[in-house]
């Protein structure tokens, strides 16, 4: 193999390794995204047995929480897109948010399938 063989082979490789790079970074953000919506699925699912006018305390996110009284537990207000707020019973929310992690499911598994094809194509080179 001469050397301009080898530089492109090199190049191909590096661009390979990058492509999988970017993918498991994606895979990770997938699963972060994954992890986010079944957790708040759940806490839809812990507040529908909640009574009107209890006192809880609410998380703002980085260990900050606010205190607060519930009032009418039985809607949410759901982002339907472009800053849109629409009112959703915590079933229509829960429906939506589960049908939200069957989609990002797929996404990581064709992730997936795409990283094996990569590192299928790579591992012949080493």
């Amino acid at each position: 193999m001469n050397e301009k063989d080898q530089a492109r082979k090199q190049f191909e490789m590096q661009m390979l390794q990058s492509q999988m790079q970017q993918i498991e970074e994606q895979m990770g953000m997938v699963a972060q995204q994954i992890l986010e919506l079944k957790s708040l699925n759940k806490n839809l699912d812990d507040l529908s047995s909640v009574e009107e006018d209890k006192d809880m305390v609410i998380p703002l996110g980085a260990g900050i929480f606010i205190e607060a009284k519930t009032k009418g537990t039985r809607e949410v207000l759901m982002n339907v897109g472009s800053g849109v707020m629409a009112r959703k019973s915590f079933e229509d929310a829960q429906k939506i948010l589960t049908k939200q992690v069957s989609d990002l499911e797929g996404l990581a598994a064709q992730l997936e399938g795409n990283l094996q094809k990569i590192f299928a194509s790579v591992q012949p080179h080493n």
